[in-house]
């Protein structure tokens, strides 16, 4: 057998060594906590919502069938790691058509996911994610706000999610 032939047996085998060991970790070891929302609704509403005082009522006009939601948020998020708790402003006017949770997200990292907010209520705090206490700094970080929209009376999860930038500030 020539030296080429064997050089290119060894190489393939560590190659294939490489991608069946990455395989295996990505499958069973890799340790993420991504967001995925359930199809139906989380049965508890938040505990840190709170009526929006002022609430103007009303209703957004959607066509037969439709729904619509407003999405009114604070492009701030300020975490103290000494509490572990995150101040924020997250609002689901009365006129919205649709419950919804959010998740503030950092890369791939959960920092913190409400539970239901109903229209008419707001957040202004919520507890950190397990993780997140663990693997946030003091710092700021640019993150993404997600919410995620359920239908108020089946639990639905709707068709459509949306996304917007926040900037998370992190202290003692």
């Amino acid at each position: 057998m020539s030296k080429r032939i064997l050089i290119s047996i060894i190489a393939l085998s560590v190659a294939f060594v490489i991608s069946v060991s990455v395989s295996i970790w990505a499958i069973f070891f890799r340790d993420r906590d991504e967001v995925l929302p359930p199809d139906y609704s989380p049965q508890d509403t938040d505990d840190n919502q709170i009526p929006i005082p002022d609430d103007p009522g009303g209703e957004i006009q959607t066509p037969e069938g439709g729904s619509a939601v407003n999405i009114t948020y604070a492009e701030n998020v300020t975490v103290d790691l000494s509490d572990e708790k995150a101040t924020l402003y997250y609002a689901n006017p009365s006129r919205s058509g649709q419950n919804v949770a959010i998740a503030v997200v950092v890369g791939e990292e959960v920092v913190l996911r409400s539970e239901l907010i109903t229209p008419g209520n707001m957040v202004t705090s919520l507890p950190l994610a397990d993780r997140a206490k663990k693997k946030l700094t003091v710092g700021s970080y640019n993150a993404e706000i997600i919410v995620y929209c359920y239908h108020p009376e089946t639990g639905e999860k709707a068709m459509v999610d949306t996304k917007g930038t926040v900037i998370l500030t992190v202290s003692e």
